[in-house]
């Protein structure tokens, strides 16, 4: 019996083996060897192993957790291209030198995210969109641009709509989560530096959008492989939006206040100046205000 487990977990541990044909040879070891017959403690052990094989493989794929192994790693999940964001401490927020900041920014406090999680590489795309929802209510139509001109509330029925096609849980990430993984271990304003000249290489915002969306991916990513964190749709979060909420947030994990009236956006847009586009800039809009530089970028749970 043991010979034949070992040869079963060799199958097992084959990646080039799909999960259908490892069930199979699980249950061709539980067959062959049925639990009415005498064995040993040592037997009893291997049916219980092998029963917890087949009951592994039985489990989609899409609800087994899957963690990255480094900062930016890239995996493909329903069709988005996806960024592992480590766990981790940053800075929240803007020293009260930062030029060009706004008061609901500060005071500037350490947050620890304690889990990590995937993100999207890019702002999900109107092909993406359509493809989930059948329907692309972009203002600048290209397949390859960022969606647009949705609310809080679609960005949401978005995330439950693929969650619900895939068995995985995806979602908005928290203000928290997504400043972290815009910053990618920097504190400039910028990803790319402090500069308002330096934005230009990150993003698409007035300066240099042509007051138009444009493709994703076509600006420089930053140190965990995002791009267009800075410009060319505004970004929502999950977080009901709080003016002083940085004063009494938790240190970590925070996910904004339990209430409110508006939902956080963040990254700023083709439409807007430099100083909206900085990582700690902070806006908020009506869960149903829809506009065409607002869309999203879905983050998927580890778990």
């Amino acid at each position: 019996m043991q010979a034949a487990f070992n040869r079963a977990m060799q199958y097992d541990e084959n990646d080039l083996m799909e999960a259908a044909e490892k069930l199979e040879v699980w249950r061709s070891f539980l067959k062959a060897f049925p639990e009415s017959n005498p064995y040993s403690k040592d037997d009893d052990q291997l049916r219980r192993q092998a029963e917890e094989r087949l009951e592994h493989w039985q489990v989609p794929e899409s609800f087994k957790v899957v963690q990255g192994s480094k900062p930016g790693e890239e995996r493909t999940f329903d069709g988005i291209k996806f960024v592992w964001i480590p766990p981790g401490e940053f800075w929240m927020g803007s020293p009260k030198s930062e030029k060009k900041r706004f008061n609901n920014e500060g005071p500037l406090h350490t947050v620890r995210i304690a889990k990590g999680f995937w993100l999207g590489k890019f702002e999900v795309t109107q092909a993406e969109y359509e493809r989930v929802m059948g329907k692309n209510p972009s203002h600048f139509k290209g397949s390859s641009h960022p969606v647009e001109s949705l609310s809080w509330n679609d960005a949401v029925e978005f995330c439950g709509k693929l969650s619900g096609q895939s068995g995985a849980i995806y979602r908005l990430p928290t203000e928290a989560e997504w400043e972290y993984a815009c910053r990618a271990g920097t504190t400039t304003r910028f990803n790319t530096g402090d500069s308002d000249s330096e934005l230009g290489r990150a993003g698409w915002y007035a300066g240099n959008s042509r007051r138009k969306t444009h493709d994703v991916g076509q600006k420089a990513p930053n140190a965990w492989g995002l791009f267009d964190m800075h410009g060319n749709v505004w970004e929502w979060c999950s977080d009901w939006y709080g003016e002083d909420y940085y004063g009494s947030s938790p240190g970590v994990d925070p996910t904004g206040p339990g209430s409110g009236s508006r939902r956080v956006i963040r990254g700023g847009s083709w439409y807007n100046l430099a100083r909206y586009c900085r990582s700690a800039a902070r806006y908020r809009y009506d869960p149903r205000y829809r506009y065409f530089n607002i869309g999203l970028r879905v983050a998927r749970s580890s778990n």
